[in-house]
């Protein structure tokens, strides 16, 4: 592999994994891709993928079956290339997983954890897989498959010190356990605005108690998955220039940690979900989040409103929200107070979900 400088998207040792635990999620049904000078060598000594191989440029992929698993996974669980030719002969990014999400951002090579694709598990201090163990085994495997990683539109030459500084941020704050102060400390300057916000939210939505406790318990999670979850936003899904998105980030983590307290409380089960889960819910929760982040905004709906095939009083309110956001700005969690009114807590979330549905139609100052 070359020499570009690296960039680690989590904490130092702080990600571990269990495969035996598992179950080889990882060799079911994803396929791998491999440097296209790879792809002879493994064949001429395993030809079983070579009807299911592909070679397009300087790459090569491999399809695989989500039943009946890898070409090159055993009964037992084990790796047929790596049990018959060592470690060193499986294909690099096989060796890498669940570190093999390779993205180039300039000069910088860019390794981001498989959070949806692996049950990765919080290893600090346990034998989580280290900087270091990684950077000899990307030394060790050659060429790799890096995939370009297009950033948003304004992207400042220091991007790179400031993602480590949130990593940083993130390991002096796995103790606190509310996760609005690694939030705050992202952006000082927004601290009383994060504050304000998530108290118009749990005002808005309804929430309990047993919701807001649930999401002060969050810190550790949220801060072990911060550097990974911002790296998403801004190079992966940017709805925006980077000012603007990076403005928002601390807000939309903050929106993530309230879904996630949710979670928590649905489940029952008396802890937060696992990294991966709350991955998916980072994922799941895209459109809402960014609704949340911009809760204090003025907002106008720049459409026609449209009836709603939601059940009533549901779909009452959201005829009336969308009136009210077309005829002019007003702050966006005024309007959705306003309309949501006679609504009970579930009932909120149905429409704060709808309204995320048009989110391509409102405009947000």
């Amino acid at each position: 592999m070359t020499a570009a400088p690296l960039y680690f998207a989590f904490l130092d040792g702080s990600l571990g994994y269990d495969c035996a635990a598992c179950g080889g999620h990882c060799c079911h049904g994803l396929g791998f891709g491999l440097g296209r000078g790879a792809l002879v060598p493994l064949l001429a000594r395993h030809p079983q993928a070579a009807p299911f191989a592909q070679a397009a440029g300087g790459m090569a992929t491999i399809l695989t079956l989500a039943d009946e698993g890898c070409w090159y996974l055993r009964g037992d669980g084990r790796c047929v290339v790596e049990a018959e030719d060592g470690r060193a002969a499986k294909p690099s990014v096989c060796r890498l997983f669940p570190f093999n999400r390779l993205h180039a951002v300039g000069g910088v090579t860019v390794v981001e954890p498989q959070l949806l694709n692996c049950p990765l598990e919080d290893r600090l201090g346990r034998g989580g897989v280290t900087f270091a163990e990684l950077r000899a085994e990307l030394g060790a495997c050659g060429d790799l498959p890096v995939v370009p990683a297009n950033g948003p539109a304004g992207l400042p030459d220091d991007w790179l010190d400031r993602e480590r500084a949130v990593v940083e941020l993130s390991g002096a704050h796995l103790d606190e356990p509310d996760p609005i102060v690694l939030c705050a400390a992202q952006v000082p300057s927004e601290a009383d605005r994060l504050v304000r916000l998530r108290a118009w939210w749990r005002r808005s939505l309804g929430l309990d108690a047993e919701a807001i406790e649930s999401e002060e318990r969050l810190g550790r999670p949220l801060a072990l998955l911060a550097p990974a979850l911002r790296f998403s936003t801004l190079f992966h899904a940017a709805q925006g220039p980077y000012p603007k998105v990076a403005a928002r980030l601390p807000s939309l983590l903050l929106g993530f940690a309230l879904y996630s307290g949710l979670a928590a409380r649905a489940l029952g089960h008396g802890r937060p979900p696992g990294l991966r889960a709350l991955a998916e819910l980072f994922r799941g929760t895209v459109f809402q989040r960014e609704l949340l982040a911009r809760w204090d905004r003025p907002a106008w709906l720049d459409a026609t409103p449209m009836a709603s095939d939601l059940p009533p009083p549901v779909g009452a309110a959201h005829e009336a929200l969308q009136r009210l956001l077309a005829d002019g700005p007003r702050p966006l969690g005024e309007a959705f107070d306003a309309a949501a009114e006679p609504l009970v807590p579930w009932e909120r979330h149905l429409l704060l979900r709808a309204l995320a549905d048009r989110l391509g139609s409102l405009r947000i100052g």
